[in-house]
Order: C-alpha cells, then structure tokens, then sequence
C-alpha cells in the first residue's frame, strides 16, 4: 500500500512539474519578456534606448546615381534618349535629433543630417566628375528643418515613433483635400514598436516627398541569424485612376505624358507642389512604371530587387534589420512655346538620378541583440520546455511503476 502511495505522489509531483513548466512557458515568462522589451525601447530620457534614438549609431548609406545622356544631340533632334547609369556615389548619413523637448508622453525635436562622401564605398567616382545629364530644378532647391512631434512609447509601447505632427501640424498642404494624402502620420522610418507580425500596418511619413508611404507584408527571412519580417511599399506610385487612394496626389501641374483624367500614369507622381520645381518622382529605372514611361527612355532596366523600397524588421523588438528607399527624380523632355531649342524635343519623361538610401545592422547591434534579448529568451525557453520534459518523464515512470506494482499485487493474490 505505501509503495502505490509513493508511485501516486511521483506522478502527481511530475504532473505539476509539467504544468508548472507549460505555465512559466505560456503565461509568466512571456509577461516578463514582454515588460522586458517595453523598458528597453520605450524612450525616456538617459536610458540606451533614448541615446541610440538620439544620435543614430549605425550610419545610413546614401548611393546617388546618375544617368549620363549618351546622345544629347540626338535628343536634341528628337530622337529616344539614350542613358548610362554613372554610379554609386556613396555617403555616410548620420543622423542625429538636436533641441528635444518633452511633454506627457511625446518628444518634439529636429533632425540633423550630415553627408560624408565615402570615396572607398565610391571606388572610381569622385565628387568632381562630370556628367550630362538632364536639367534638374530640384538641385537648386535649399529644405529648411521641420519640427517633428512623436510618440515615446512610455504609456503605451505600440505607439512608440508614431509621428504625431510635423512642421506644428497634423497637416501639410502639398496635395488635394479630397482624401488623405496631406495627413501627417507613420513612423520615420528608424523606429518602430516591438510585437511586429505579418499583419502589423506599417507606415512611413517621408518628409522629401510630402507623404505617408504605406508598407505591405512580403515574406519572412532571416539577417545573420535574426528571424525577419520584410514589408515592401504598397501603391506607392499606382495612379489614381488604378487606386482610388491615390486620386489626392494629382493635382494636374505637370504637363506631359497624361492618362485620359490629366493625371500621371501609374508608378510616376508630381512633386511640383511639395518642392515647387517640375519634378516627378518614379521607382528607379522606372520599375512600376507604364510602360510608356519605360519606353521613352533607352537604357533602363528595372529590377525588383536593385530598385524597390523595402524594410526589414525583428518581430519580437521592431529594429530595424535592413531597409532602403529607392526613388528617382525626372522631368518631361517636351516642346515649349516660344523656346527654339525645345522644337524637336520628343515628349520624354527623362530620369536625372536616382537615391538608394538604406540601412543594415551592423554584426556589433546585432551581437547586442542576442546577448542582451535572444539568449535570455533562448534560457527562458530552455526552462520551459526541460520543466515540461522531466515532469512528464517523471509522471510516465510514476504511471509505469504504478502499474507494474499493480499488476505485481494481482498475481500474488490470485497465487
């Protein structure tokens, strides 16, 4: 009787060691990863996360690329233009928030750039080259810095980087008021809230071009042994006429190659009223362009990989993996009256250059990563799951002695 009493306590003994682990494994320890992930990234002033925040550590790469007119007469004449993309020119970007002030839960501040050029990222191109390309207003424009007002995620840590105004307002004034495109909301594109799934809404309010970008699900990855998320960018540049969403953005002062409503075909938009030159912004090489855009133009070569605008993130933490922006600034090659020069011109829209502004983690952030999060939760994990095997092993041996004992018993009574 005392033996099957002691077989009864081991396997009750490893039934709550098994639901003690499957506890710690479902319930507390996720708890305590979560608290633990919230105080690292909220932003409050003088924590790490407040000083990565402030002065960026890993510095953005800015590739610029030109495309050098082989046949200027030619175009001149009214023939296709030929081009050859000259580049990368490489700068260092860093980035860096000066004149912070806080208030409740929000952080106003304005950001700092400086440019570097980085003549080894560069190899053969230099600064001083020269290079024919098409005449582009937007060079010549000077951008004064703009307040940013965000989210620090102290009270609620899913809010965390959401940009709450730019500029002292909820508002710009670049676009039509016939929909949504002149709100001011999303992150900046280096900070986002930890919890990141398949399903998360990622968007991105980028200053340079006025707008709120949005950001779709792609696939999941990995970036030197960090599980990822990537999200590419979604109907950025679809045309009103295709996308309902976009119809705000055509505010019809661009001439050129139109569709039948006088706005841009898809993958091209007007920025003559958010940087007051005649500019249109596309994907490089026209990627997600109509294909009279692609046309026009001899020598481009779209590709998918090399040219769209994407972002890679860690789901558990939000950081940023690796990510780019890639745009192109054109402007339409076409007949002017009264300009003697422009009387053969082709109706072209004609690429100048384009920008792949990026980030990756450098393997030091990365290291950080995993021994400051990933081998805490790779312990926690450990716990879990041991507590889980030995208690169920325990309750299996408790169960199989129970039965041998049993059955023992049985035989020596009926002997």
């Amino acid at each position: 009787m005392a033996c099957l009493i002691w077989q009864s306590l081991i396997t009750t003994f490893g039934l709550i060691l098994a639901a003690t682990g499957a506890i710690l494994g479902f319930y507390v320890f996720p708890n305590i990863v979560t608290k633990k992930i919230a105080d690292s990234f909220q932003l409050t002033n003088g924590s790490d996360a407040f000083e990565r925040w402030m002065n960026t550590p890993t510095p953005v790469y800015m590739k610029i690329y030109f495309f050098n007119i082989s046949n200027p007469q030619d175009v001149k004449n009214g023939g296709a233009p030929i081009v050859k993309e000259i580049g990368p020119y490489v700068y260092d970007l860093i980035k860096s928030k000066v004149d912070i002030a806080e208030e409740n839960d929000n952080l106003t501040y304005y950001q700092r750039q400086l440019f570097h050029f980085n003549q080894d990222s560069s190899g053969c191109h230099k600064e001083d080259d020269v290079i024919v390309v098409a005449n582009l207003p937007l060079m010549k424009n000077k951008t004064e810095e703009k307040s940013y007002k965000i989210n620090s995620g102290v009270k609620n840590i899913k809010l965390l980087g959401e940009i709450i105004e730019w500029n002292n307002s909820t508002k710009i004034s670049a676009w039509n008021d016939n929909g949504t495109c002149n709100n001011v909301y999303g992150s900046d594109s280096m900070l986002f809230p930890p919890y990141v799934t398949e399903n998360t809404n990622i968007t991105v309010f980028q200053s340079d071009i006025c707008r709120t970008v949005y950001l779709d699900f792609e696939n999941r990855s990995k970036y030197k042994g960090l599980s990822s998320i990537k999200f590419v960018e979604s109907n950025m540049l679809t045309s009103g006429a295709t996308f309902s969403n976009n119809k705000c953005f055509c505010v019809n002062e661009t001439k050129g190659i139109l569709g039948e409503d006088g706005c841009l075909l898809d993958g091209a938009m007007e920025l003559q009223t958010c940087l007051n030159t005649p500019v249109v912004l596309t994907f490089p090489h026209f990627f997600k362009a109509h294909t009279k855009y692609q046309n026009g133009v001899l020598g481009v070569n779209p590709n998918k990989t090399l040219h769209e605008t994407f972002v890679e993130l860690e789901p558990k933490t939000g950081v940023v993996l690796r990510g780019a922006k890639r745009v192109q600034f054109n402007i339409f090659y076409r007949k002017i009256k009264h300009a003697k020069l422009t009387d053969k011109l082709n109706e072209t829209l004609m690429p100048v250059l384009w920008i792949d502004e990026g980030i990756e983690l450098e393997d030091k952030y990365v290291d950080r990563l995993n021994e400051q999060l990933f081998s805490i939760l790779m312990m926690l994990d450990k716990i879990e799951w041991a507590l889980i095997g030995v208690g169920l092993l325990v309750s299996i041996i408790g169960f199989m002695t129970f039965f041998i004992v049993v059955k023992i018993n049985l035989r020596k009574s009926g002997g």
